[in-house]
């Protein structure tokens, strides 16, 4: 197995699904799997890994329904590459490396200088994933004005639970969480981890441009000079989230679609919140408040989000 792993981390309607396409069209030793999910696996860690029997492991690559159920591979399936070595054997590069290999290389029958594992929440843990893969470990980070990214969210149903939209929160949830993902991003670089940033509005705005700079980033060189025919591969359940991916060419209005679709309340809660982390990715607040004003306008919204943060979790008990 020749190929490198890497890890595309994002907040959700960011763009990540746009940018795998772009990918997986302009370079061919290229391969961004579908969203995948190793968050319980690097959890334990490979002292624990290394000394997990075979049903420890499998139920930590399962311990969410959705992990894996992007994964080409049935679940008998990976319980006989588990059983491949001997129980306590293992470590996780070792075997999300032969996860990836089997899942996809031998079954697109190719041959690939990286596969990119596609999941938002791998950014909750970069240092274990750098524990564990090495200094080498490289990460795409995709960031977007966090207010696009709410008006994006609100309007768009969550396609494994489809009676919330995903900005079931409200504002104030959705603006904690960019925060959140915003802290990991500059912890990473404050680190030094091989981290290549892409923001939205610059992938929008200049595709080539971006590409040229990931193909240096990820040592291949120049993409191709042409889209390559080939296609991302969208889950069916979530191809409705997607429907700009599908069409041709990039929405180059979808930049600023947030000023005509946020009220005021929800830009000034947004701001309110993330606006450190907007200054230092270059995003400018439509008002600067003071830290009072900010924290005022955050007191205001926070008895809504909780409330519909307990409608969340008693719909989730329910179901």
């Amino acid at each position: 197995m020749s190929f490198r792993t890497g890890f595309l981390v994002y907040d959700s309607r960011s763009g990540s699904t746009l940018l795998a396409k772009l990918l997986t069209q302009y370079f061919p030793n290229v391969y961004v799997t579908p969203e995948i999910g190793f968050d319980s696996l690097l959890s334990m860690g490979d002292e624990r890994v290394s000394t997990s029997s075979h049903a420890s492991i499998e139920n930590a690559l399962y311990a969410k329904g959705h992990y894996l159920q992007n994964l080409p591979m049935s679940r008998p399936e990976v319980r006989a590459l588990l059983q491949l070595r001997a129980p306590h054997g293992w470590n996780i590069s070792e075997l999300i490396t032969q996860l990836l290999q089997k899942a996809f290389v031998e079954r697109q029958n190719a041959e690939l200088g990286w596969i990119i594992i596609k999941n938002g929440s791998h950014i909750r843990r970069w240092d274990q994933i750098v524990n564990t893969f090495g200094a080498d470990a490289a990460f795409i980070c995709m960031v977007r004005d966090p207010r696009a990214v709410y008006n994006s969210k609100a309007g768009t149903p969550r396609p494994y639970y489809p009676h919330e939209t995903m900005a079931w929160g409200g504002s104030l949830l959705a603006a904690m969480r960019w925060r959140r993902y915003a802290k990991e991003l500059f912890a990473m670089q404050a680190n030094n981890a091989r981290v290549h940033l892409v923001k939205y509005e610059k992938l929008l705005a200049g595709p080539e441009k971006a590409m040229q700079a990931i193909g240096d980033f990820l040592g291949g060189g120049a993409p191709r000079g042409l889209p390559a025919d080939r296609a991302y591969l969208v889950p069916d359940t979530e191809k409705t989230i997607h429907g700009l991916v599908h069409g041709e060419g990039i929405e180059i209005s979808r930049i600023d679609a947030w000023k005509a679709g946020l009220s005021p309340g929800e830009i000034a809660v947004i701001e309110s919140v993330t606006i450190p982390g907007m200054g230092k990715l270059g995003y400018l607040p439509i008002k600067v408040r003071t830290i009072f004003g900010r924290y005022r306008v955050i007191s205001k919204e926070l008895p809504g989000a909780l409330w519909r943060l307990c409608i969340h979790t008693l719909n989730h008990l329910i179901r």
